[in-house]
């Protein structure tokens, strides 16, 4: 079983507390009046994976869902169990995640 927990803090204060983990950071927000749901996928503290998906399919990835994000306060956010974090690790790795952690690794944070 997963441990999922409710912070209403913005990325700037979350990220931080969460440096040493792996787990996946979910919120909703609105942009341009439109709802979406913001995904931030954390390996060992690192940000790998960013996404924003609109209702109607379209998505946002990258560095430019992180700048939309970044300004959210409520995020749930999921612990992986140790033996998700293998599988999860070895299959995203491989997907948008490579062409972005280059640009996360050289944020830094306060």
């Amino acid at each position: 079983m997963s441990q999922r927990k409710t912070y209403f803090l913005n990325l700037e204060m979350l990220l931080p507390y969460l440096s040493d983990q792996s787990c996946e950071l979910t919120t909703t927000l609105k942009i341009s009046g439109k709802a979406a749901r913001g995904n931030i996928l954390l390996q060992k503290g690192q940000v790998v994976s960013c996404l924003i998906q609109f209702e109607n399919g379209s998505q946002i990835i990258g560095m430019q869902a992180y700048k939309q994000l970044e300004g959210c306060k409520q995020w749930e956010v999921e612990l992986a169990k140790a033996e998700e974090k293998k599988k999860n690790v070895s299959l995203r790795a491989f997907s948008c995640t490579t062409t972005i952690s280059s640009s996360f690794e050289t944020k830094e944070t306060a």
